[in-house]
C-alpha cells in the first residue's frame, strides 16, 4: 500500500506489525484515512505476544501517521480531520 521508509533494527516488528495493520484504518465520511484502527493494532500485538507493551503501541502508530501524513501531502490536502484548526487572530 505505501512505500516505506527505511526502518532501523529494532523497529523490525513495527514494520512487521504495521504489515499486518494497514488496510484496518478508520475513514472519514469522505474516505480521508484518519489513523488506524488502534483495537485491531492492539490485537495483533497480542499475537505477536507484545500485549502490554506500550512503546510498541505508540512507534506502530506514529510510524502509521507519519505515511498517512506524507500521503495527504503528496496529494496536497490542505485540511485533515486530525490537524489542528488554526483560528484567525483576533485585531
Amino acid at each position: 500500500m505505501y512505500n516505506h521508509p527505511p526502518v532501523f533494527k529494532k523497529n523490525n516488528l513495527v514494520l512487521e506489525i504495521f504489515e499486518w495493520c494497514q488496510s484496518q484504518v478508520m475513514t472519514t465520511g469522505m474516505g480521508d484515512i484518519i489513523g488506524l484502527n488502534g483495537m485491531f493494532v492492539l490485537e495483533m500485538m497480542k499475537l505477536h505476544g507484545e500485549e502490554g507493551n506500550l512503546s510498541l503501541f505508540q512507534r506502530i502508530m506514529h510510524y502509521a501517521n507519519s505515511l498517512f501524513a506524507e500521503e495527504r501531502r503528496i496529494r496536497g490536502d490542505k485540511k485533515h480531520p486530525g490537524d489542528r484548526v488554526q483560528h484567525p487572530r483576533k485585531k
